[in-house]
């Protein structure tokens, strides 16, 4: 998507998880591939930014619509 098309809070998400992506994971992302690992760290900070709620249901607690989802 054209970086013109999007809001302001879809800017600021895909903007966030990028930060997120070089800051937390980029020096150590090779390695977990390499080993074939998720730490469970990751999976806990990406729940508390809230990133992991925009794949579910609005009616069921998520948040993001499906299309805003591959912004990021």
């Amino acid at each position: 998507m054209h970086p013109s098309m999007l809001t302001e809070e879809q800017i600021a998400l895909k903007d966030s998880a990028r930060k997120l992506a070089l800051g937390e994971f980029r020096d150590r992302a090779a390695r977990w591939d390499r080993e074939g690992i998720y730490p469970d760290e990751n999976h806990h900070r990406l729940s508390e930014l809230g990133y992991l709620g925009m794949t579910i249901p609005g009616e069921y607690g998520g948040g993001m619509p499906r299309w805003s989802i591959a912004i990021w």
